[in-house]
């Protein structure tokens, strides 16, 4: 029997949380930045840079860009950045003279306490999923990595009878994707189906993800089920191949300090297009599928390989930001389960997030 070889994994496994346009941080790089010294102005201010921010960096590797900013969040390299805190009174020099016995005023927003204090609930967090950086070597996920070639073959012509607009390619994508993550040789192909995406005049292979254990629906955030969301989250095929093999969607990566006041912020969720559904949709409704599918379309995350489809339940209503960086939202998540960014995208509490579809792109 003729094995293929499948794809192999990645290193750069990478938390699906914020849009960036840089690589996603390997495996084992969540490195303790202690040397770095801040920036001093000439005026006295000390000022520790902000670590981009703008998207979350969670399992990707890719660029994109939007109407606005881009979409969720993989990551982003921020090795050599510590986070800006305005302004604690020990922070600043003064150049004004303060008379004795004063204190000099501060009417900054936030403080390095403050942001100490956001590091500390998330670090020691009991229900916070780790970051994929965060994982040590023998916790990684190991795919398949070859394919007999009469299974190849047999599942891609199964394919071609659901529908025979799937190009070649992308069938053999999704039989080496579904092989390499022990879904295939078990997976019925027949369930698979093409959707028709309106908007965008585009169509997309969609493959429901069967009833088994790494993909059943986790117990809703603050173990109530009030609010259900249906989640789209877009990725690389070798990303997906990692995701499927947890059978979870880790929070993005993030870079250790020791001194709490200059760590980057431990996260919580990953970074999505989502829709509030019904409770009593149980499983993905067709019409955020599509709405969803068609939107990611739109944005250059939602033009990578793959997409994950999932699902969030939890006891709390989300809380919609309209300005502020996604540290903040992700501090709410861990709060309260789910949150909007002030660029619409939705973070979700990761263990807490049930896969239900993977989308493949056909143009």
């Amino acid at each position: 029997m003729i094995h293929r070889p499948t794809m192999s994994t990645t290193q750069d496994y990478h938390s699906f949380d914020q849009p960036s346009t840089k690589k996603r941080k390997s495996w084992n790089q969540w490195k303790d930045y202690s040397n770095p010294q801040p920036h001093i102005h000439p005026s006295g201010w000390i000022d520790y840079p902000k670590a981009s921010s703008k998207h979350q960096r969670h399992y990707d590797t890719s660029h994109y860009k939007s109407s606005s900013k881009p979409l969720t969040a993989f990551s982003s390299e921020r090795s050599h950045q510590h986070p800006h805190r305005s302004g604690s009174i020990q922070s600043r020099a003064s150049t004004s003279a303060v008379p004795p016995g004063h204190v000099p005023i501060n009417l900054q927003d936030g403080s390095k306490e403050e942001w100490a204090r956001h590091i500390k609930f998330a670090l020691h967090h009991p229900d916070r999923m780790r970051a994929a950086n965060e994982l040590k070597g023998g916790e990684k996920p190991t795919p398949n990595t070859s394919i007999p070639q009469d299974e190849l073959d047999d599942a891609m012509e199964q394919l071609h009878r659901v529908d025979p607009r799937i190009p070649s390619d992308i069938c053999e994508k999704a039989v080496q994707l579904l092989s390499s993550t022990n879904i295939l040789p078990d997976y019925d192909l027949s369930t698979c189906y093409v959707r028709e995406l309106p908007h965008t005049n585009m169509l997309a292979l969609v493959t429901p993800l069967p009833d088994i254990s790494r993909f059943s629906m986790p117990p809703p955030f603050g173990n109530q089920h009030n609010h259900t969301w249906a989640l789209c989250h877009g990725t690389t095929i070798k990303t997906a191949q990692l995701i499927l093999l947890e059978g979870k969607i880790r929070p993005a990566n993030w870079t250790y300090h020791r001194n709490p006041q200059k760590c980057h912020l431990p996260t919580f969720g990953a970074f999505y297009l989502g829709r509030e559904v019904s409770n009593a949709d149980k499983t993905f409704p067709t019409w955020a599928e599509t709405a969803l599918l068609d939107s990611m379309g739109k944005t250059g995350k939602g033009q990578q390989d793959v997409t994950v489809g999932a699902m969030y339940r939890g006891a709390h209503d989300h809380t919609a930001f309209q300005a502020g960086g996604n540290d903040k939202a992700q501090v709410q998540v861990g709060k309260k389960g789910v949150a909007n960014t002030s660029e619409k995208y939705t973070i979700a509490h990761s263990n807490h997030v049930g896969l239900h579809f993977i989308r493949f792109e056909m143009g």
